[in-house]
């Protein structure tokens, strides 16, 4: 679950004209994050003349080839490393930023996709399971096509190119997890399986 009372929407809205969009990553930096390789396919779209920024919230093995990739790509200019941040400044990248990046080969319950969608942000996620329970592709954000990369840049563009959908899709995401993921949610849920199987164990 997610405190959706701490993790809330900031005032930041997208495709504020002429404005960059803003994408946030943050993940430990290890393989199956898939960091270097999300940094690669954001460069394709920034040479496709999508005009963006990005924070990655992080550190970890894979440092090193972070780094490495982002000067290989020339997105030196356009990336910012903010490294591992307290959870007060995690919070204001979130709200500062127009959409949220998790482009994993595979997941638990990623609890930073969560915390990104209780502060309304449309979502871009790798079509993985643990993904697809959380955001719906078109409706809370998209989900990409691990074997078809090249989609991702026409995903940002339609999130560029148009205000109004990426702030649907990020209030539809933060009702999805308000509704279902929230603490309290998440309590009532813990609450009703007890109750069952008290039951279950009574009338047996």
């Amino acid at each position: 679950g997610v405190d959706t009372q701490y993790y809330q929407p900031g005032e930041n809205g997208i495709g504020v004209e002429p404005a960059p969009l803003k994408l946030l990553i943050a993940c430990r930096f290890q393989r199956q994050k898939l960091v270097p390789e999300t940094i690669r396919w954001l460069a394709k779209a920034k040479h496709q003349g999508i005009d963006l920024l990005v924070s990655i919230v992080g550190d970890g093995p894979e440092c090193d080839a972070v780094k490495a990739v982002i000067k290989e790509v020339d997105m030196t200019e356009f990336i910012s490393l903010k490294g591992w941040l307290p959870k007060d400044q995690l919070l204001k990248q979130y709200q500062e930023a127009d959409c949220f990046l998790n482009l994993s080969s595979y997941e638990g319950m990623p609890n930073t996709v969560l915390e990104a969608m209780a502060c309304a942000l449309p979502v871009i996620a790798s079509d993985i399971p643990p993904h697809r329970g959380l955001v719906k592709h078109q409706g809370t954000g998209y989900l990409l096509d691990l074997d078809r990369p090249e989609c991702l840049a026409g995903q940002l563009m339609e999130l560029a190119s148009d205000s109004g959908r990426g702030r649907v899709m990020g209030e539809a995401g933060r009702q999805l997890v308000s509704a279902s993921y929230s603490w309290s949610a998440v309590a009532d849920s813990y609450m009703s399986l007890f109750v069952r199987h008290q039951r279950e164990y009574l009338n047996s």
